[in-house]
């Protein structure tokens, strides 16, 4: 019952595609070139990935002398999806466009030093659907033994929001070797409601009304599981912190050529409640039971609240290289390639359910009414690349009568990037978590003497794409769906050296 949720806070994000399975540290800089620019030094925001690049931000020509500098983007995400059931029923999802605040701060502590601060989401997300499920026990008509299962419709709906406080510093050892490190803390919120199978063998309170268990009467009755409701509402016992490093060599053209590398995560249990409702599939049955003058004295069993928790959830290690051409040139091209290794941190986990709210569900499981559920998520490790280019362009402006004369420098961007999927298999409800092909496009107006601030601007495409789902391990009945997707993205933000 928990295992959609923990998939949720992992999967998420609207902008997966966008920079390898997270959405850490993307400046509209970066975002314009399809992430491939993020070695370059042009944003604070980059050294969430490469804290060695920050110092490269007060070397750019275009930050002068400066010994202070903030940036402050908002991005807009919204993904266009379609869903078709295995069973040929389409869906009507509602994704909401999201936005969200980046905002970065640095500053020299000398010539060679640089320290600074990020604040910005790094999980997000916003999803409902209704959909028909079948039922596991229940049949249209009870009495007739050729009779199909029933239908029930369903609501899946899910609210995450995970916030990230980046603190990082960067050191300039000599002309070709800058060094950095950093952390990111996360914290994680989200709320989720589902519909979940139950073996029977989980039932292993003792049977009232004879030998055996709970599932054993079931079992002989008929069927292996039946069909459960919950809501939940989970959060990050205590942040999560990455220890992030980074370093940069530059050659005798000024070309940056970046290398980084993510530890895994401290670990943190993800807690909180979870209200489980059995009545739809095996409530009916038994009061179809009681119709027919079985009756097994289950009245109030059906209905619990539960306590959760998944301990020592970590999040994976990561490593990246870049590598920009001199920012000196007109013309700029930049490439990245980030591995993540998802397959180490996406194994093993349990979720634990105890304390149960109704005294009487004790009774029903066995035991203090605790339940432990594996959690069967396999995921792979996954490679993104991108490659982008920049070039710069400007212009005299005259003003009317020839009053004055003011210079416009403006960059303007483009990018390709592929990311491989990381899921082995199913896919959430109506939440694919990645498209291979994304293409972006850029723009910056650089500050002048009468324009004190720097204005940046992206917009992101991940190329339509459909593919289907394999088997589900949580619900049946989701296993096989056809997806359609593909997203776009906005982003908007100003930069200012003082």
């Amino acid at each position: 019952m928990c295992k959609h949720i923990i998939i949720i806070a992992l999967t998420m994000s609207p902008a997966f595609s966008q920079q390898g399975g997270e959405i850490t540290g993307e400046s509209p800089l970066t975002a314009g070139t399809a992430g491939a620019s993020i070695g370059s030094g042009q944003s604070i925001l980059d050294s969430s990935s490469n804290p060695s690049t920050l110092i490269h931000v007060f070397e750019n020509s275009r930050s002068g002398r400066f010994d202070q500098r903030y940036e402050g983007m908002l991005r807009s995400v919204h993904y266009n999806t379609s869903i078709t059931t295995a069973a040929g029923e389409e869906l009507e999802s509602d994704l909401p466009i999201g936005m969200g605040p980046w905002m970065g701060y640095a500053s020299r502590i000398d010539d060679d030093m640089v320290w600074g601060i990020n604040f910005q989401p790094t999980v997000a997300g916003d999803f409902s659907a209704s959909r028909n499920t079948t039922l596991n026990l229940v049949t249209d008509d009870p009495f007739d033994p050729d009779s199909p299962l029933k239908q029930s419709r369903v609501d899946i709906s899910s609210k995450l929001l995970q916030l990230a406080l980046e603190p990082n510093l960067s050191v300039r050892m000599n002309e070709s070797w800058s060094f950095g490190i950093g952390s990111s803390i996360r914290n994680t919120d989200m709320l989720m409601s589902s519909a979940t199978e139950v073996d029977f063998d989980k039932l292993q309170g003792d049977f009232v009304l004879g030998t055996g268990t709970w599932g054993d009467f079931f079992q002989t009755a008929g069927g292996e599981s039946f069909q459960a409701t919950f809501d939940a509402d989970a959060s990050s016992s205590t942040p999560t912190v990455f220890l992030k490093l980074g370093v940069t060599y530059t050659d005798h053209l000024g070309s940056n050529i970046g290398f980084w590398f993510r530890p895994p995560s401290t670990s943190s249990d993800i807690e909180g409640r979870i209200d489980v409702d059995m009545r739809d599939d095996l409530g009916t049955f038994i009061t179809v039971l009681g119709d027919s003058g079985i009756d097994i004295g289950l009245e109030n069993e059906l209905v619990s609240g539960y306590d959760f928790a998944i301990a020592d959830v970590r999040f994976p290690a990561q490593a990246g290289v870049s590598y920009s051409s001199p920012a000196t040139d007109t013309t700029r091209w930049h490439s990245k390639a980030v591995f993540t290794q998802w397959s180490k941190s996406m194994t093993g986990w349990t979720a634990h359910l105890s304390n149960p709210s109704n005294p009487e569900f004790a009774d029903f499981i066995g035991g203090d009414g605790s339940l432990n559920v594996d959690m069967g998520i396999e995921w792979r490790d996954t490679l993104a690349v991108s490659t982008g280019f920049e070039h710069d362009i400007s212009f005299n402006i005259t003003e009317w009568s020839d009053r004055y004369k003011k210079v416009n420098d403006y960059t303007l961007r483009g990018g390709l990037g592929w990311s491989s999927n990381p899921v082995s298999g199913a896919a959430l409800p109506g939440l694919t978590p990645f498209n291979h092909w994304q293409v972006s496009l850029g723009m910056s107006s650089w500050a002048n003497d009468r324009d004190p601030l720097d204005v940046h601007m992206a917009f992101v495409v991940t190329l339509p794409e459909t593919w289907t789902a394999g088997e589900n391990a949580l619900l049946s009945d989701l296993s096989y769906d056809e997806y359609t997707q593909f997203a776009y993205s906005f982003m908007l933000g100003c930069s200012y050296s003082f």
